[in-house]
């Protein structure tokens, strides 16, 4: 029964999601609490529990922690104000957006800002305030984040992307990952 009331809840709360200007796959995974302004999230991507996403593009394959939050306002502190409600609507209209590739991982309550641009393959560290871009297939940690090694060497990584297994169900995608390393 109670897998029965999962299914339901997730089916019924789509819409809702659909209705601030999102585009979720409908083979992503989305746990409870979350908040999706104007994103779109890429197939086979797990978010979870209380995770806030603003103007953001998200690949597949991605896993979110709880408590991240993805493209993250800025406030121009050379204002008097840095109020939401003093803003004007053609400042809000300036979005930027926060580009994630496919196959990232993003640790526990991490903050990365918006318009930053986080390449295929990394892992950002739990706790970790990411306010530049990160390359791909490297590991980030921090306040602020900073690069601490790369995953794979070149050769390794360069195999990665001619596969782009992201783009296949993961039955297939698993195959291709088998026959890479």
């Amino acid at each position: 029964m109670k897998s029965y009331l999962h299914f339901l809840f997730y089916f019924i709360r789509l819409p809702w999601f659909f209705l601030r200007l999102n585009k979720i796959s409908l083979t992503a995974r989305i746990s409870t609490n979350c908040f999706f302004r104007n994103v779109r999230i890429g197939a086979y991507t797990y978010i979870s529990r209380g995770v806030i996403i603003n103007d953001t593009i998200l690949g597949n394959y991605c896993s979110i922690a709880p408590g991240c939050q993805i493209g993250a306002m800025n406030h121009d502190f050379g204002k008097i104000s840095t109020s939401a409600r003093l803003i004007s609507q053609s400042e809000i209209d300036e979005v930027v957006n926060t580009l994630v590739g496919h196959n990232v991982w993003i640790g526990a309550n991490s903050i990365i800002l918006s318009g930053v641009k986080i390449g295929n393959g990394a892992i950002i560290g739990a706790n970790s305030f990411v306010k530049i871009d990160v390359p791909a297939y490297s590991i980030v940690f921090g306040t602020p984040a900073k690069i601490y090694k790369y995953r794979y060497s070149d050769s390794e990584i360069s195999k990665i992307e001619k596969s782009q297994f992201w783009k296949f169900k993961p039955t297939k995608a698993k195959e291709v990952l088998s026959k890479l390393i």
